[in-house]
Parts: C-alpha cells; structure tokens; sequence
C-alpha cells in the first residue's frame, strides 16, 4: 500500500493530539457536531466537539530538542499536530502522559467551541460545568492533508466527560450544529438520518487507560 512505502521511505508519522468532548443527553445519546469545514465543501460529517492541544512555548522547544525536530515540523503554532521521526513516538508519548506543561482542561476551549464560535450556548449556560477526564484513546489513520496524502496519523484523544446543566442540553438539543447519536451509531459511523460519522468519534465509546 502506497501509506506504507511512504512511511518506511520517510521514516515519519503525523501526530494529531486533542482533546475530545463527552456530552451526553438524559437518554445517554452523545453530542456531535457537524464539521464545519466539511460542510462548507457540501459534505455532512459529524464529529465530536474537539480541538488541538497545545502546549506552552518552553516546552515546544523542549519537544523540537527532544524529538530531533525542527520548529517547522509543528502545523500551527504550539497545537500538537506535527511530524515525528518513528523511532520518537514513544518519547513523546511519554512525555505527554505527564500531563505537565500543556493544556489539561476543556474549559476555555469548551467556551470558545460553543460560545464564541457556534454561538449554541450563552455564558451562564457553562457556570458551573463539572468536567473529568476519563479516558485516553488512539488510532491510525490515512492523513486528511492535501499537502500529505499519503502520510498516516497517529491521533490520540484525551476525553473528557462534560456535565452539563438541563438549560444548556434542552438548547443543545434543538440547534441543527449538533446531533444526539447512540453509541451504536458512533461505531456504525453512521447516524440515525444517514450523516456521516467520523471514526475518531470512536473515542467517546471505545477507550484505553492509558496512552
């Protein structure tokens, strides 16, 4: 296979870390979010609420020395989505098992996902929120780059399971943005009305305790 050649010729993985969000309604039905990048190019894809980790400026450099990578190896600023050498997965798998110097928490980000940018909730929707983090998980997949077709990515998910109030679900509920799929759905990839459900939202039923 041609994703296997590559690997082998380039002797490198893509890694995509995130966290991944477990909202879930009071008939335990997960939230997914259709992707909007997806539906701007006329594709219905949903997704869970997710986004890029990033860690602080200190340690993307600690990471550039510790990989034997350069800054450029690194997509968009301090977000952990980058180009490794093979023979560093587990290095950088060890390191980000501390939980040290990156983010570690869905809240700002929950905030910025469904407030600033969705605008499906309102600030007194979040007061309050209990948040835990419950599970890691991981996969391989085909790389969605254009500019890197053929490369694989190791994604790996910290999840988090979000509680949120009876106000801020009922509104979840009622916006298109979002639909409530069972978990038979999730590992089907397909929701109840046919959309698209992307594999990494195996994440929010399939897990590992650690990285």
């Amino acid at each position: 296979m041609e994703w296997i050649e590559h690997i082998i010729k380039t002797e490198k993985i893509r890694i995509s870390v995130a966290i991944m969000v477990l909202i879930e309604d009071i008939e335990w039905k997960i939230a997914l979010l259709i992707n909007k990048n997806r539906a701007e190019n006329g594709e219905s894809v949903l997704t869970p609420i997710w986004w890029a980790i990033e860690c602080t400026e200190e340690w993307k450099q600690e990471l550039i020395s510790l990989l034997g990578i350069t800054e450029d190896a690194f997509e968009k600023g301090n977000d952990l989505r980058l180009s490794i050498p093979l023979d560093k997965i587990d290095a950088f798998r060890d390191w980000l098992s501390t939980r040290s110097n990156r983010e570690i928490s869905p809240k700002r980000e929950l905030h910025e996902e469904l407030i600033d940018e969705e605008v499906l909730l309102c600030e007194q929707d979040l007061e309050n929120t209990q948040f835990e983090q419950i599970w890691y998980y991981q996969e391989v997949a085909k790389t969605n780059r254009k500019w890197n077709e053929w490369a694989k990515t190791l994604r790996i998910a910290e999840v988090f399971r979000v509680k949120l109030n009876k106000v801020a679900l009922e509104k979840l509920s009622n916006v298109t943005q979002i639909k409530f799929v069972t978990k038979e759905e999730v590992l089907a990839w397909k929701a109840w009305d046919w959309t698209q459900i992307w594999t990494i939202s195996n994440c929010l039923v399939n897990f590992t305790n650690s990285i």
